[in-house]
């Protein structure tokens, strides 16, 4: 397939993809991690998770109160999808080259459900990320856009 058509095909997707995830897409809410008088925790946190536990933390050391805040707010672009450690929801991150190509196996691992909006969020960010991206990745956009197929053609 060309690149032209496989590019094509990659971006009518997405947008298809796009239209139905978007009610989701726009309330997953932004990753934010804590810092902390010793560093960075390490831990992906939604905005509300993430205020209580540094309220929590400020609260048991209050010598280094004002040392704990809340960091981020805005979109990364992180190795995989990111989930709130604290409640579990997805957050809104971008993924990098290797994340998208991760997150192909995993779906074709576990498997897509028709329809389902989560699928089609992250179906459409993996477009998103590959089909700007290196030629070497075309199997790659192909198999994601196959998935798309399967799911948005067996919803109807």
């Amino acid at each position: 397939m060309s690149d032209i058509i496989h590019y094509q095909r990659a971006t009518d997707l997405e947008f298809e993809l796009d239209d139905l995830s978007r009610p989701l897409r726009q309330q997953r809410p932004e990753i934010h991690w804590i810092s902390t008088p010793d560093g960075d925790q390490g831990s992906e946190w939604c905005g509300r998770c993430g205020h209580f536990k540094v309220r929590h933390l400020q609260r048991h050391d209050r010598k280094r109160r004002d040392s704990y805040f809340l960091d981020g707010g805005w979109r990364t672009e992180e190795d995989g999808f990111r989930y709130c450690c604290a409640c579990g929801v997805q957050l809104d991150v971008g993924l990098t080259t290797y994340g998208a190509l991760e997150a192909i196996e995993s779906l074709d691992h576990f498997g897509i459900r028709p329809g389902n909006a989560e699928d089609a969020a992250d179906l459409s960010e993996i477009l998103s990320t590959l089909a700007w991206h290196e030629p070497q990745n075309a199997g790659a956009v192909e198999r994601a856009a196959d998935l798309a197929e399967a799911l948005l053609w067996s919803a109807t």
